[in-house]
């Protein structure tokens, strides 16, 4: 029997073509707690001790990036994010994150912003139930 996701949170995939099975999930709670409820209920592999961060944060769980976000984040911690998604990409990749691949770095970076930016930012708890604004296209 497959375990009930607490409704306080959502998740949204952004798979990546270019790199394959490059694939980073977005976890949006209506607190940084239900972020990680959900993210604990979808990879039982999320040890207890992974810290749990301020505001967000990204983990690697069985080979996928994972970004765990409270509702409303500031657009600033949302870019700061997902330039560890890209260095998750490129490491995960053996590629190195280092100056001299800056442009790659930054092409990731906008990849996630633009993807991943309308997703969360339009997302919503509200009574316990998921609702996303009807513009939201990725």
């Amino acid at each position: 029997m497959a375990k009930r996701r607490p409704s306080r949170s959502a998740r949204f995939d952004l798979v990546l073509e270019v790199y394959a099975d490059a694939t980073c999930s977005l976890v949006v709670g209506a607190t940084l707690a239900d972020a990680w409820a959900y993210a604990r209920s979808a990879w039982p592999l999320i040890s207890d001790t992974h810290d749990e961060g301020d505001e967000a944060c990204v983990i690697e769980v069985d080979g996928q990036c994972v970004m765990l976000l409270e509702q409303n984040p500031p657009v600033a911690t949302f870019a700061h994010e997902a330039v560890h998604v890209a260095a998750w990409i490129l490491k995960s990749r053996g590629m190195p994150f280092n100056a001299k691949n800056e442009e790659g770095v930054a092409y990731l970076v906008q990849w996630v912003m633009r993807h991943g930016w309308p997703r969360v930012s339009a997302w919503r708890a509200v009574d316990d139930a998921l609702v996303l604004s009807s513009n939201t296209t990725v």
